[in-house]
């Protein structure tokens, strides 16, 4: 009989199939565009739309849904679970590619370094999802047997600053032999550019108030030999450290990038339809919004996911409802928050509670839509109503937030499809009860529980089937975001204007004013402060909230931050059961499909129990029993 069985050498005798044993490395990696439905089509990513930013009717019975409602433990860890054993695969995957590597076939020599210093990147990138996740983690630095017996060989978890320096060594093994760029169809693999961004991410990380210093949590937080896992005392070196790592990475990067801007957003096309180029705030408005899925000119995208857009993912359970569906479901259900949607700016570049000329105690009250009230040139409703709080508000928050008669930008809509320029749903949306995109008495799928729907992600030019971008992982702007927040917290006043200008940058793109300017028309507690290291802390926070929505950012960033107590308060949006716009926005409401809630645990990620179990010296993260 003959042996059947795969050979470990049948994964890497041609080129073809090394290239593939390669990709396999990469394929643990969490596809950012899921949306946390538990499928197993995919890797689930922990982080996403469970950062408070939207919510939905399908939350409370999918794994992000019962994450949101802090309802995963050691026992049933759900999403998290996932994270480790992904990545722990992962990290095994790829140090079996590096055993192989000088023996295996390739079309060119120089691919050899190429693959191995690939693998190098993404080991050092899963210790990093550990890392985020849970904290102080395991180094792994050699592969395992997958049939050990004896667990006691595998390593205990390494305080968080040794896991940085494990990757940064990592990282910097891999970076001679990473490519400057890739060609698109391999967009999603490393590269120096890539490698750096990491690097960058991770040291502000390191840098932030949850890991640095951070007694308050974790004074009891102590390995076998009482080694404390996270630090206890600040440093403010560390910082320091994430400024100049940024610094450099930006040098490099700006050298092959650049922010998304009118050049390739142009004017209204087939390809790019919706949003005037004849008005500042439409030009913005599709600078945004095409930054990022404008396939042809991925001018700012360092490392985008490049897996196929599917059913369950962002575009779809955003897009709006139809009564004559494409081929596919719109789902009409990733519904933003009332508590993200206030978190957009007004149109001079302030909180909506920090501009004095907004009208922040009226924000609620009904009025008449005025004309081209999102500056689109789109056909004007006088006789339509929404509230004051979407009125005067910045091009971000038009681009990508869809209201009560406000517009939504689609290409077809009921087996009718759209002139390029007119590209957005007729008449605007209407979600009041029994309205075309509102809830319908016994309704229980397809529709919004906020009043709200989601614009970011979904492509304007959508017809009859998807269109396909690469999600977005790393981008020039975190990198001026992360640069920004390090300057700042520096405590050093000559940094500040640096800081400034480098969240001016990404301002601007996005059409508002330069923060010197804005701050000449807020509230007396910020008016002039330009140089107020609080005030450019909320500002630089805010920014990063609001510019990476719905990019798997402010999951982390409220953490890292100690801010995510923010979590426990009630998602709340209108009353969907309202019949009139009245009735619709009498007062905000409480999510009544989820209950969220976070406890000082929920920072880092439960170590599964059966890990535990297993391997004793792991030890479980603090306040989880």
């Amino acid at each position: 009989m003959p042996d059947e069985r795969a050979k470990i050498e049948d994964s890497y005798n041609t080129p073809s199939r090394t290239e593939g044993f390669l990709y396999s490395c990469y394929s643990y990696l969490p596809k950012k565009r899921m949306s946390n439905i538990g499928s197993t089509i995919s890797v689930n990513p922990i982080d996403r739309l469970t950062g408070g930013e939207t919510t939905s009717y399908y939350k409370a019975g999918e794994n992000g849904g019962v994450l949101t409602a802090g309802k995963y433990t050691p026992a049933a860890p759900l999403l998290a679970g996932e994270v480790w054993n992904t990545c722990m695969v992962g990290i095994r995957q790829c140090y079996e590619f590096l055993d192989i590597i000088d023996q295996a076939s390739v079309s060119i020599e120089e691919e050899r370094t190429i693959f191995k210093s690939e693998a190098l990147f993404l080991i050092a990138y899963y210790h990093f999802h550990l890392l985020q996740a849970f904290g102080p983690s395991p180094i792994i630095r050699h592969k395992f047997d997958p049939d050990i017996s004896d667990f006691s060989e595998m390593p205990a978890r390494s305080s968080y600053d040794d896991v940085v320096k494990f990757i940064d060594e990592t990282l910097e093994q891999a970076m001679p032999g990473l490519v400057d760029t890739h060609t698109p169809n391999n967009f999603g693999r490393a590269t120096k550019h890539v490698a750096r961004a990491l690097r960058s991410r991770m040291y502000l990380y390191a840098a932030s108030p949850l890991f640095n210093g951070n007694s308050e949590f974790y004074n009891d937080f102590v390995d076998a030999d009482g080694k404390h896992l996270i630090s206890q005392e600040y440093s403010v070196k560390k910082w320091e450290k994430s400024a100049e790592v940024t610094l450099d990475a930006i040098r490099e990067a700006e050298k092959v990038y650049h922010l998304y801007g009118d050049v390739e957003a142009g004017e209204p096309t087939a390809a790019k339809p919706g949003f005037t180029s004849s008005t500042e705030s439409g030009k913005a408005q599709r600078r945004v919004r095409y930054c990022f899925m404008d396939a042809a000119n991925l001018c700012e995208v360092i490392m985008g996911d490049n897996r196929t857009e599917t059913l369950y993912d962002v575009q779809i359970r955003s897009s709006v409802r139809q009564t004559k569906q494409a081929p596919f479901a719109m789902a009409n259900s990733t519904a933003p928050t009332l508590q993200m949607v206030e978190l957009f700016y007004t149109k001079n570049g302030l909180p909506i509670d920090k501009d004095e000329e907004y009208g922040y105690s009226e924000r609620y009250e009904l009025i008449n839509l005025p004309k081209n009230f999102d500056g689109n040139m789109y056909a004007d409703r006088p006789n339509d109503q929404t509230i004051k709080l979407h009125l005067n508000r910045e091009p971000r928050f038009y681009s990508w937030i869809g209201f009560a008669n406000g517009n939504y930008e689609i290409s077809r809509y009921n087996a009718v499809d759209l002139a390029f320029n007119k590209a957005y749903v007729p008449g605007g949306l209407k979600m009041v009860a029994g309205g075309a995109h509102g809830w319908k008495t016994g309704q229980t799928t397809h529709f919004s529980v906020t009043g709200y729907l989601n614009k970011k992600f979904t492509h304007p030019g959508l017809t009859t089937k998807l269109i396909q971008y690469p999600f977005p992982v790393f981008r020039l702007a975190e990198l001026y975001l992360n640069y920004a927040e390090a300057l700042i917290e520096t405590g050093n006043p000559a940094n500040y204007s640096i800081a400034r200008n480098y969240i001016d940058k990404v301002r601007v793109r996005a059409g508002i004013p330069i923060i010197e300017e804005s701050l000449e028309h807020a509230t007396s507690d910020w008016k002039g402060k330009k140089d107020d290291q609080e005030v450019l802390r909320q500002i630089v926070r805010q920014e990063r909230q609001i510019e990476f929505y719905l990019e798997n950012q402010r999951f982390w960033d409220l953490r890292r931050w100690k801010k995510a107590e923010a979590l426990n308060e009630h998602f709340k949006g209108w009353n969907i059961a309202g019949t009139s716009i009245i009735e619709f926005f009498k007062e905000p409401q409480n999510n009544p499909f989820l209950t969220n809630s976070f406890s000082r645990e929920h920072y880092l990620m439960p170590v599964p129990l059966s890990e535990i179990e297993r391997m004793p010296q792991l030890i479980q993260n603090p306040y989880y029993k």
